[in-house]
């Protein structure tokens, strides 16, 4: 009889084994996928990367609201955009975004909270050309 380390072993490969079929599966699905356009002369790049995606919708929110937002109301807003924020915490990484962003946003003194640069403008300031 097999000892449990053997069995073990034994039963990572089966496993092993079965998601090596799943990745053969996926592969020639994209195999076909891509020729497929190619036979259609057709090229797949997107206009807009992910995080480009996620930077973009950041400041049409903050822009929306037109005040500073905490990174948590703002990961919420992308979430009910249909945006998905990756990684293993995606609040925190809604705030690398934020971060990234500068110096279109800036951090508002509190831990967490965003408002955009241009919002430090006098309106007065804004859109005048002295005579």
């Amino acid at each position: 009889m097999p000892s449990i380390s053997l069995k073990r072993m034994e039963d990572d490969i089966a496993r092993l084994e079965g998601e090596i079929e799943k990745l053969t599966k996926k592969v020639d699905a994209f195999r076909q996928v891509v020729a497929y356009y190619k036979e259609q002369g057709e090229d797949l790049a997107p206009s807009l990367t992910p995080g480009r995606e996620i930077d973009d919708a950041i400041l049409s929110i903050l822009k929306g609201e037109g005040k500073p937002l905490h990174r948590k109301e703002v990961h919420r807003r992308l979430e009910a955009m249909g945006i998905h924020v990756p990684g293993e915490n995606p609040v925190s990484n809604t705030g690398a975004h934020l971060s990234a962003l500068r110096p279109l946003t800036k951090p508002n003194g509190k831990l967490g909270i965003w408002s955009l640069t241009e919002w430090d403008t006098p309106v007065s300031a804004q859109g005048q050309q002295s005579n």
